[in-house]
């Protein structure tokens, strides 16, 4: 089954575990499993700031103040966790938390973090793109990146590349800045920049929202060229169908369990079958999956339910991009 393009998510994904990916963005119909909150946190962060901080209003930062700002993302984040699907960009289900990841506690994050992201940027010059999609054929496929936002160095009057992070970032020790050197997303990005653009960018940066910090890299043609190899490699994986499972750390955070360590009892129902034939039963594209609430780990999950917002929602304005 083809994908519909390469992504610096879809390279990371298949670099962790190949069959994450195949459940994610291959199999049809895609297994009905919990996603976790932290994701849906993330992505609502991002969406907030795009869409709502830099609207295009006669306030620098979308909003009269802080506090009808934060006042408003309240009501934003309670409707996500209410199942409304029109203030946000997709719809949530069933989701799935670890300790001190409830949404209240998550509610009190986006406060800090847009508060500090307010006090920052309130005296700065606003981003010259924000969740600037770039598409570009490349080899056969199609390469597509979103980049959260490109600033002017005003010392040089080049562009920064800016990628938004609300989870844990590096550090300033050597080993943590070697990770943010050989990160593979900035340099997709700077890769899709220079295709895009046709010249290279000053910089690139990871903004680290909880901290208030810019960590600043560059990239040059090796690092290019190494991306280029990575690329072609996996082209070829997924043109011959290779979706190995891989176990490790990770699978602690991957939404897949249940349907990629105990595929026999998710798919089929069946509670023994070696593991060729479970790999088997996953790559037989089921239509009618097992309903079945396996616990693989000790996850908590709650239910999004879908209520009709009791609030009259504000209008909201799509800031318009190249």
């Amino acid at each position: 089954m083809a994908i519909r393009g390469i992504s610096p998510s879809l390279i990371e994904e298949y670099n962790r575990c190949p069959m994450q990916l195949y459940f994610s963005r291959i199999l049809e119909p895609k297994p009905d499993v919990p996603e976790w909150i932290g994701k849906v946190f993330g992505d609502a962060i991002h969406y907030f700031i795009s869409t709502y901080i830099y609207k295009e209003t006669q306030y620098p930062l979308g909003f009269k103040s802080k506090k009808n700002m934060i006042k408003f993302w309240c009501y934003f984040w309670s409707q996500i966790m209410n199942g409304d699907d029109k203030i946000f960009k997709r719809k949530i289900g069933e989701v799935w938390y670890r300790q001190n990841e409830l949404p209240e506690d998550l509610k009190k994050k986006g406060i800090y973090i847009l508060s500090r992201y307010w006090d920052d940027n309130i005296n700065l010059p606003r981003p010259l793109f924000v969740e600037l999609k770039i598409e570009i054929p490349y080899n056969g496929v199609h390469l597509i990146g979103v980049i959260d936002q490109i600033r002017i160095n005003p010392e040089t009057g080049k562009h920064v590349i800016v990628d938004l992070k609300t989870g844990k970032t590096y550090g300033d020790s050597d080993r943590e800045q070697f990770s943010l050197r050989t990160n593979i997303q900035l340099t997709f990005y700077a890769m899709l920049y220079r295709m895009y653009f046709d010249v290279e960018e000053d910089c690139l940066a990871i903004y680290d929202l909880n901290q208030g910090k810019m960590m600043m890299t560059k990239r040059d043609d090796k690092d290019i060229l190494f991306l280029q190899d990575i690329l072609r490699k996996i082209i070829d994986n997924i043109s011959n169908a290779n979706y190995k499972r891989v176990f490790g750390k990770h699978c602690s955070m991957c939404d897949y369990q249940e349907p990629c360590y105990k595929p026999e009892q998710y798919f089929t129902g069946e509670r023994e079958l070696t593991d060729d034939q479970a790999e088997s039963i996953i790559f037989s594209h089921i239509k009618e999956l097992s309903q079945q609430n396996l616990q693989i780990s000790n996850r908590e999950r709650m239910v999004i339910s879908k209520l009709k917002p009791k609030q009259k929602k504000p209008k909201q304005l799509k800031l318009k991009l190249r």
